[in-house]
């Protein structure tokens, strides 16, 4: 079932923080996406996660998984929240794999809801310009600090910043 948030519809991405069987139904959709050999680069990415996370190597941990996927600035944590929408700290084999199901296989309706997702910081069905200038800012600090950046920054933004960060 899907539902209209602004001029986007929430499909069935939701439903990772949903009951048992409909994940498992979501990962059993998500696997016919792809071919066995596919399906076992998939699963041994998983493994080499839980592996270094400290989950028993049943889930991936926050950690192993910013270290696998280094977004910039706080997307690496919002995708993180994406594949792990009741904040559990890991994600399983079967939230791992409908992720990347919609990551490298999905429709672009599905894509599009992965990046609400992301971009929604307070989870409200809804990105407003708080969540935009949250991420933008996040973004661009890490660019200014980066030993290799080109980016100019004004006088009167490099306080600005610099206020906030010791706030």
């Amino acid at each position: 079932e899907a539902r209209s948030v602004g001029r986007f519809r929430l499909t069935r991405m939701g439903q990772l923080n949903g009951k048992p069987e409909q994940l498992t139904q979501l990962k059993r959709e998500a696997k016919s996406r792809f071919g066995k050999h596919e399906i076992n680069m998939i699963r041994n990415t998983f493994n080499d996660l839980a592996l270094r996370s400290n989950g028993g190597g049943k889930t991936a941990s926050k950690v192993a998984f910013l270290r696998r996927f280094p977004l910039p600035g706080i997307l690496g944590e919002r995708l993180f929240s994406v594949f792990d929408p009741k904040g559990s700290g890991g994600i399983g084999w079967e939230a791992f794999m409908v992720g990347m199901g919609y990551i490298l296989r999905g429709s672009d309706e599905e894509k599009d809801e992965m990046i609400f997702r992301m971009f929604d910081l307070e989870s409200r069905d809804l990105v407003g310009e708080r969540d935009l200038a949250m991420l933008l800012y996040s973004m661009a600090a890490i660019r200014i600090r980066s030993p290799n950046s080109r980016a100019w920054i004004s006088e009167k933004d490099q306080v600005m910043m610099t206020e906030e960060e010791t706030s």
